[in-house]
């Protein structure tokens, strides 16, 4: 039997609970004739927990997620205290984010975190829920459109930047960091990005109080992009419509010395 090199607290009262649950549903599902039924389907439910899990990695690597995702499944069930199933649960959430089912993955890395805080590997599993909210690019009807990719709502992203914020706070030293840093620039910026295409609207729209207000925001949030220039050509112009003169020669005092800074 192959060694693993993680361990892992034990928490079994939870764990038995959801492995009872899930073994209900799948034992009522199978009665249904969905799954089961199938000469394959009935060597899985007969394999040992490192069996079940090389199969399911051997399916990983062929790029057969749904069948890896219904292998692991069976493994968390049938063996739900083993080690093998641990590693399984972190094969898991990247085979649910491949199939683009990024709720799926980033609910399997949140309870993998609530239910494994010291694992050895629980890094991997913040950096996972990071990817998997992480934003996609445009599709092809964005595309056609010309859509801004920084006019989508960014909750995602916020939640994107929060995983990997944690992530390098708990674990600066990860070899998932870094990566993680990367992508909280990007996040950083897009979500600047997106404050400042609705302080835009605000501005063209004639609502100056608001568009002065998401500007500040911009300004107080996110510092040090390039967002934040823009946003106080915004707070200038909406402060001069309300007659706020000494506001907006404020915020172009700020301009210029942000804009001679970078010459």
């Amino acid at each position: 039997m192959k060694a693993l090199s993680v361990h892992t607290p034990t928490n079994g009262g939870s764990r038995w609970l959801r492995a009872l649950v899930v073994a209900l549903l799948l034992t009522s599902v199978t009665a249904c004739g969905i799954l089961g039924g199938d000469d394959e389907s009935e060597q899985d439910n007969k394999l040992t927990a490192e069996k079940l899990y090389d199969r399911a990695k051997e399916r990983m690597e062929s790029n057969n997620f749904r069948r890896a995702i219904r292998l692991y499944e069976i493994l968390e069930v049938q063996f739900p205290f083993s080690e093998f199933t641990r590693q399984g649960q972190l094969d898991l959430m990247y085979a649910h984010f491949r199939s683009n089912n990024s709720e799926s993955a980033v609910e399997t890395a949140s309870r993998f975190i609530r239910e494994n805080p010291r694992h050895a590997k629980v890094d991997y599993a913040y950096y996972m829920r990071g990817l998997a909210n992480f934003p996609q690019g445009l599709n092809s009807l964005e595309r056609l459109f010309r859509v801004s990719p920084y006019s989508r709502p960014q909750d995602k992203a916020a939640k994107s930047f929060d995983a990997f914020s944690t992530l390098i706070q708990r674990f600066p030293d990860s070899e998932w960091a870094e990566d993680a840093r990367q992508r909280m620039v990007f996040l950083r910026n897009g979500m600047a990005y997106y404050e400042l295409d609705v302080a835009s609207y605000y501005l063209r729209r004639g609502a100056n109080v608001a568009a002065a207000n998401r500007a500040k925001r911009i300004i107080d949030e996110f510092q040090e992009t390039e967002a934040t220039l823009e946003a106080l050509r915004i707070q200038v112009t909406a402060y001069k419509n309300l007659d706020l003169h000494d506001l907006a020669d404020d915020a172009q005092r700020v301009l210029d010395e942000n804009l001679s800074a970078r010459q």
